[in-house]
């Protein structure tokens, strides 16, 4: 006779004793307490430590028509809360260090489960205990973990209407100066509560979709909120006030409307100071921060029944980056050789009105890398430590290959 409760499912018979840890034994087993339950579709999804079952009634629910079945057996993470993201259910999986992020689906036919992990790409980037997981109910979903409180891991997630995943990625924030507390997000907005340097507790704001005229700084303070502005004529500087204290130096100032970056001859704890008379001026105050995109070695994957290519052989002879022309951005592409020379190559669309960004325009959408090393022997990046934007589109490698073979 099987009862159901919120917290457990056992066996109601005397001859079965209660563990002191809460757990049931029935025939030299232990029925583990339940820890989380998710409504999902017409079904109940309830977690338990080593597995997920499923909860249901038809054609409707009812004690005659209930049904309780083992989904899949997963060992689920005690302390990070299953959740939903638009139709997919999600749950996090413990594997030693580092958390797993599992999708459960129904395949090939009803009542049949299968959880699919959308992190074996980067298995080992959610170290340690997950403190919160937030989504947008759409297509993101941002966490962050006490192994480093000063990163942010974001998972988008884009399905077509025939269901078939065409976009999913995983890419991560880090604030050099602030300790994150909690975090929200509303649609593409995620919101953060951090330490600031250690020294204040600050709301910060950060868009996960890109706008191309937006100007890319962290800390990003508009001018409109600085406490004063004066302007002394015999060094021709402009001092801007702001309503916290700091104690970084590598502020920029860049103008809101034409994008131009006025030189920072000194800061204060809490003053910016700006060279020439810039009060007519809206100026957003920010620290540059890099973003780059670090690819993995090229290895390839032989036929099966076929003979494995020995990767000394394969050469990377070029690689190439196409981008949107349209929109203002800058990037760097860099093929470092291990032990070896690094090859780099500075990108600024010829839409960007600028200065000051280390590269002469291209007219092109189109750059190719000149790269010629063993694949094994070589990194790939495209980074960004610019207040502009990029927007890449695709990548292609060329390899040649040797003859020799195992």
């Amino acid at each position: 006779d099987f009862r159901y409760e919120l917290d457990s499912v056992y066996v109601d018979t005397s001859s079965s004793p209660i563990s002191a840890d809460g757990t049931q034994e029935v025939n030299g087993t232990f029925n583990r307490p339940f820890l989380y339950a998710n409504g999902f579709k017409d079904k109940l999804v309830v977690f338990s430590k080593d597995g997920q079952f499923i909860l249901q009634g038809s054609p409707g629910f009812s004690p005659e028509t209930a049904s309780f079945t083992l989904a899949t057996a997963y060992h689920s993470n005690t302390k990070a809360d299953p959740f939903i993201l638009g139709d997919k259910l999600f749950f996090f999986e413990k594997r030693g260090d580092y958390n797993r992020v599992q999708e459960l689906k129904e395949v090939q036919y009803a009542g049949n489960y299968q959880a699919f992990d959308v992190s074996i790409d980067v298995p080992k980037l959610l170290a340690g205990n997950i403190q919160k997981v937030v989504t947008n109910g759409i297509d993101k979903i941002a966490l962050f973990t006490d192994d480093d409180l000063s990163k942010i891991h974001i998972l988008t997630i884009v399905d077509n209407t025939g269901g078939e995943r065409i976009i999913q990625g995983w890419y991560t924030h880090k604030f050099d100066d602030i300790e994150i507390e909690s975090i929200s997000m509303v649609e593409n907005t995620l919101y953060v509560v951090g330490s600031f340097e250690g020294t204040h507790r600050m709301l910060f704001e950060m868009a996960t979709l890109n706008n191309f005229d937006d100007i890319f700084l962290d800390n990003k303070v508009n001018s409109t909120k600085a406490t004063s502005i004066a302007y002394d004529s015999p060094s021709d500087t402009t001092t801007y006030t702001l309503p916290f204290t700091f104690s970084a130096t590598d502020w920029k100032a860049v103008d809101d409307a034409s994008k131009y970056e006025y030189t920072i001859s000194g800061t204060t704890s809490n003053t910016i100071v700006v060279r020439t008379d810039t009060r007519a001026e809206t100026l957003n105050f920010g620290m540059p921060y890099e973003s780059k995109i670090e690819f993995s070695k090229f290895y390839p994957q032989a036929k099966q029944g076929t003979a494995t290519v020995i990767s000394d052989q394969l050469v990377l002879d070029s690689f190439n980056v196409s981008f949107d022309q349209v929109n203002r951005q800058a990037f760097d592409v860099s093929a470092a050789i291990d032990n070896g020379k690094t090859y780099l190559k500075q990108y600024t669309s010829n839409v960007t009105d600028t200065q000051n960004l280390g590269a002469a325009y291209n007219d092109t959408d189109y750059t190719e890398v000149l790269v010629q090393s063993r694949n094994k022997d070589c990194r790939l990046t495209i980074s960004n430590n610019t207040y502009v934007p990029f927007n890449l589109i695709n990548f292609e490698y060329y390899l040649s290959e040797g003859s020799k073979r195992r």
